[in-house]
């Protein structure tokens, strides 16, 4: 009887133990399943508010091409008005003669500025060939001195060698 006894609350409190382990996992099942909700029905709400302010910048600009549209077209259609109304007094015809004359102006600075630059160029390119020529006459010159020199070095260096072999000869005759 004891010995049932013991073996029977053994039984009853793993018994517990594993409902209580199955309550806390429930529980935390629970808990993790209600935070999942929570964070999906937020990260919900933020895309709604998202998409609704996209769909308002959307119409906003739209709005805002149609307005700028529509000006522009006012406005182009009143400078054609006060065009035609300007073509009567020859006004647009003294415009573009003067327009023109602007032009031709510019053209002629720039054939100016082209004809300086191609002069200054050229006169720089003949220095630099005029100093090249000297210095290559230069360098011939002093080529030529340094051949000389060679050469009287060379004969000097014969006419000792001659003459310190006469000398020779001449002492080896005389012995």
């Amino acid at each position: 009887a004891w010995w049932r006894g013991c073996v029977a609350r053994a039984q009853v409190r793993e018994t517990r133990q594993q409902h209580r382990a199955e309550a806390e996992s429930l529980a935390a099942l629970m808990v993790q399943c209600a935070w999942r909700g929570f964070v999906a029905r937020r990260e919900r709400t933020r895309l709604a508010r998202e998409r609704e302010q996209a769909r308002q910048e959307a119409a906003a600009i739209m709005l805002q091409a149609a307005w700028r549209g529509r000006s522009a077209r006012r406005r182009v259609k009143q400078i054609r008005a006060e065009l035609r109304s300007m073509e009567h007094d020859g006004y647009i015809k003294r415009l573009r003669q003067a327009v023109m004359a602007r032009d031709n102006e510019r053209q002629r600075a720039l054939q100016i500025q082209a004809a300086t630059r191609g002069f200054l160029t050229r006169k720089q390119f003949s220095k630099l060939r005029a100093k090249r020529v000297r210095q290559m006459r230069e360098d011939a010159e002093v080529e030529r001195l340094l051949q000389e020199q060679k050469e009287e070095t060379e004969q000097v260096a014969k006419l000792v060698f001659e003459g310190s072999v006469s000398m020779i000869v001449d002492e080896m005759a005389g012995q």
